[in-house]
């Protein structure tokens, strides 16, 4: 089930990949949400802000990958983490994939880094990913 993006985005508490101390030194800055994130656009503001955090800016854009994904309202905050791992950093690489192919590269990173131990995604809820991203990106 697809769950609403909060207007003001995902708390980053919610994102994967953050650690407290990465959130601490966000929320230090002004940044406390996945919006906030997304609103780093140039690549001037990318740099300042990872030489204020002391991270490499790839760090950054893996956040900001991690934040664009989670505002597809299926994908949300529980899913986007799955999709970076397999090599989906964006919405314009998830519009463009197969969806059994998709499907299958997340059961096998599912089952190579949980087991059986957590549900994988359907191929249903897949292909509702790739179509959510392709009307996100034609309305833009």
């Amino acid at each position: 089930m697809a769950e609403s993006v909060p207007d003001q985005g995902w708390p980053l508490t919610q994102l994967p990949g953050l650690s407290d101390r990465d959130r601490q030194q966000l929320a230090a800055l002004g940044l406390h949400s996945s919006r906030d994130l997304l609103q780093l656009r140039s690549e001037a503001e990318q740099m300042e802000l990872a030489q204020k955090l002391r991270q490499p800016v790839q760090r950054l854009r893996k956040w900001q990958a991690l934040a664009q994904l989670s505002h597809l309202p299926s994908v949300n905050h529980r899913w986007c983490g799955v999709l970076l791992h397999t090599g989906i950093g964006s919405l314009q690489m998830l519009a463009i994939q197969s969806p059994p192919q998709l499907h299958q590269r997340l059961h096998r990173l599912q089952r190579s880094l949980l087991g059986d131990r957590s549900p994988a995604p359907t191929l249903g809820q897949v292909d509702r990913w790739i179509r959510e991203a392709q009307q996100y990106l034609q309305r833009r």
